[in-house]
């Protein structure tokens, strides 16, 4: 699969021959294939750019690799476009670019961070022409043929684990909603029924919420279906409003629900109750909604009850889909601040949440590795598990029936064999 990757991606980039290539780094684990395809990059004579999470807060280390230029750190709308500008000039002078870090004579240059844009809306539609047909439509998400819409973006919270917080800094700014139902309009004008929106939290504000809704039903885009991520306290305060959501066509919901432990979740600053989760499960099952429930193995304090009692809590919650990911200290975050020391690995392709990198206080890495596999299966090889994917008539969840590669993944982790 790798071999066919980088012939692939080498292909792609030496029929278009590409000034500038950039590169998004956003997912720590996915460093090393980054790294890859700009290798490719500059193999080809192309100036390689770097963005997203990972590259903003591991920029310095990133830079040390002299197939990377540059690195556009954090939001990166404005800088890339100034950017761009600058490079079309003679002069090619980058110095005074807030947002940016590279190379000058042999230093590594960080410029001043750039201020968040306040109005999200200057950002422009995406151009969505430039994309295939549907028919050789790239994107999928269990098995279905999507495409993705940011309401919002960032998030006010403060869980330690969460790059996001480190990212946008806790500010949370919104697209205006007629600007939000012109990028569904012209997502379904393409043929596509399934959208997931990729905002961090979509139901903070939750009359905005049933606005979007409202909006939807009058606009007659009733015939699509929706996933987003959600916080477990206002979904459990928020019944009207999920009901509202089940009507125009949301099927799946992320819950970050983590742990049953509320020591581990004040720990980590989750401030979410057990009552919530449970709550809010049992308001969107009545919605006919999907649940998609994570779940935090090895967090630093647990123990190894810990872990039996959040997969049995798991296990009694009945979420349709349960992802168990153990606790990894991502760069940026509080929680990788907060116990550096500890940590035992560095090889960025470790950091996929199915391996413990760091050393928890009360449990052997090779313990907690071994028992996100046991929480996979117990989860998953349960005749309960199985009766419900085979029976249900959710079409997010009825999709993965149809994906082989999802089952190929799924099996290897619960064989605890490497990709």
């Amino acid at each position: 699969m790798r071999v066919a990757f980088k012939l692939g991606k080498a292909k792609e980039i030496e029929k278009f021959q590409p000034d500038v290539v950039g590169v998004s780094n956003t997912m720590t684990a996915s460093t090393g294939a980054t790294l890859e395809v700009v290798s490719m990059a500059k193999n080809q004579g192309s100036l390689v750019v770097l963005g997203g999470h990972h590259a903003t807060f591991e920029a310095e280390n990133l830079l040390k690799n002299n197939d990377v230029d540059v690195i556009v750190r954090g939001e990166g709308e404005n800088t890339f476009y100034e950017l761009m500008n600058a490079l079309s000039y003679k002069s090619k002078d980058i110095s005074n670019i807030s947002g940016l870090s590279f190379r000058h004579d042999g230093r590594i240059i960080h410029n001043s961070p750039r201020p968040f844009e306040k109005d999200l809306d200057k950002f422009p539609v995406l151009d969505r022409s430039l994309l295939p047909k549907v028919n050789k439509y790239p994107y999928h998400f269990f098995g279905l043929k999507i495409d993705s819409v940011e309401t919002t973006r960032g998030c006010p919270f403060t869980c330690k684990f969460c790059s996001v917080k480190a990212f946008y800094q806790r500010l949370w700014r919104k697209h205006s909603e007629s600007r939000v139902i012109e990028e569904i309009a012209s997502i379904r004008s393409r043929g596509i029924r399934d959208v997931a929106f990729v905002d961090d939290m979509f139901n903070l504000d939750t009359s905005r919420v049933e606005r979007i809704c409202n909006s939807l039903k009058e606009n007659g885009l009733t015939d699509m279906s929706f996933f987003c991520q959600a916080r477990v306290d206002t979904t459990a305060k928020s019944p009207d409003v999920v009901e509202k959501m089940a009507d125009i066509g949301f099927s799946l919901v992320f819950l970050g629900i983590e742990s049953p432990s509320a020591d581990n979740l004040a720990n980590i600053q989750k401030r979410i109750t057990l009552d919530q989760v449970k709550k809010s499960v049992e308001i969107l099952h009545d919605n006919n909604i999907a649940v998609w429930g994570a779940y935090i193995i090895g967090n630093v304090n647990e123990t190894l009850d810990d872990i039996k009692k959040t997969i049995e809590f798991a296990l009694s919650l009945d979420t349709d889909i349960a992802q168990f990911a153990i606790m990894t200290p991502l760069p940026g975050t509080e929680l990788f601040q907060e116990i550096e020391s500890q940590i035992i690995v560095k090889d960025w392709q470790k950091y996929d949440f199915l391996n413990c990198v760091y050393k928890p206080n009360f449990l052997q890495p090779k313990e907690v590795d071994e028992w996100v596999i046991k929480a996979y299966k117990k989860s998953y090889l349960r005749a309960k598990t199985v009766q419900k994917f085979a029976m249900t008539q959710n079409r997010w969840i009825q999709s993965l029936k149809y994906c082989p590669s999802t089952y190929k993944k799924a099996l290897r982790v619960i064989l605890n064999k490497p990709p």
